[in-house]
C-alpha cells in the first residue's frame, strides 16, 4: 500500500525534461560560435547557463541558420531556440523565456551618406537592407517600409552596404560591428535609431511546461539579484547611435 501510495505521489509530480537541446545562429554579441561550431560564447549563453544552472537542468548548444534553428525548435521535443524576438506571428507557436537580453537595433549608411535621416519616415525613403526570415524584416514590413533589398543572412549586409547596393541596413548594432571588423569595413556607421528588442529563449510547445517555468523564475530571479545586469554590463557596443527625433520610432 505505501508502495503504491509512493507511486502515485511520483507520477503526480509535474514533469521536467531531463535535457533540453538549444539551437541557434550566430548574433554577437548574445551567442557567437567558434568556426567548427562546437564552442559558443555570448551574453545570451551566459545566462542561459546560469538559468539552468539554477533550473537543475541540462541543455546542449547547436548552431543552425537561423531559419533551421527557427523551425526545428519549433517542431521538436524539449528544444528551444534563442536569442528570438517576440513576434505576434511567432506569439502561439512557443512558450517563451525571458527576456534573457535585449538588443539595439539601428540603420546603418556609409560614410559618405549624405541624406536626411532624423525619423523613421526619413528612412523610409530609402532602399534598406535586411536578412530573410528575420525579426527584423517582419519590423520593416509592418512599419510601412516599401524598398527592401533581402539577403540570406545578415553576414553578406556589411559588404553589401559598402559597395552601395542599398542605402541603409537595418542591423542589431554588436552584431553589424562584428561583421564589419570581420569583413574589414570600416566606411560604414550608424546614422539612426531603431528600436531597442527584448529577446528571448523560445521553447517548443512539446516542451515540459514545468522546464519552462523554472526557466523563468531562474531568469526572474537573476534580475532581482542583480546577476543578469553584472553579465550584461561586460557587453557594451563602442558606437553612439542618434534617436530618432518623432514619436514615429514607438511604432512597432
Amino acid at each position: 500500500m505505501r508502495l503504491a501510495i509512493l507511486i502515485m505521489l511520483v507520477l503526480s509530480l509535474p514533469a521536467t525534461a531531463s535535457e533540453l537541446t538549444f539551437y541557434s545562429g550566430d548574433n554577437p554579441p548574445f551567442q557567437q560560435f567558434s568556426r567548427d561550431g562546437v564552442q559558443v560564447s555570448g551574453l545570451a549563453v551566459e545566462v542561459l547557463d546560469e538559468m539552468t544552472r539554477r533550473a537543475g537542468v541540462k541543455a546542449r548548444h547547436h548552431q543552425l541558420p537561423w531559419a533551421r534553428s527557427v523551425a526545428i525548435a519549433k517542431a521538436g521535443r524539449d528544444t528551444c531556440v534563442y536569442s528570438l524576438a517576440r513576434l505576434a506571428e511567432r506569439e502561439a507557436q512557443f512558450q517563451w523565456v525571458g527576456p534573457i537580453a535585449t538588443a539595439e537595433w539601428a540603420f546603418f549608411a556609409r560614410d559618405d551618406f549624405r541624406g536626411p535621416i532624423q525619423s523613421l519616415e526619413d528612412a523610409r525613403r530609402y532602399r534598406v537592407g535586411s536578412a530573410s526570415g528575420t525579426a527584423s524584416t517582419y519590423w520593416l514590413k509592418e512599419n510601412g517600409f516599401q524598398l527592401i533589398d533581402l539577403s540570406p543572412s545578415d553576414g553578406y549586409n556589411a559588404r553589401k552596404l559598402a559597395n552601395g547596393r542599398f542605402d541603409l541596413w537595418l542591423a542589431q548594432v554588436h552584431m553589424a560591428q562584428r561583421f564589419a571588423q570581420d569583413e574589414g569595413i570600416n566606411n560604414i556607421r550608424p546614422v539612426l535609431k531603431a528600436r531597442d528588442v527584448p529577446y528571448y529563449l523560445a521553447c517548443s510547445r512539446q516542451t515540459s511546461a514545468q522546464t519552462v517555468r523554472l526557466l523563468q523564475k531562474a531568469i526572474d530571479d537573476m534580475r532581482q539579484d542583480g546577476t543578469a545586469k553584472r553579465l550584461e554590463a561586460r557587453y557594451q557596443a563602442t558606437w553612439t547611435i542618434r534617436a530618432p527625433e518623432s514619436t514615429d520610432a514607438a511604432r512597432r
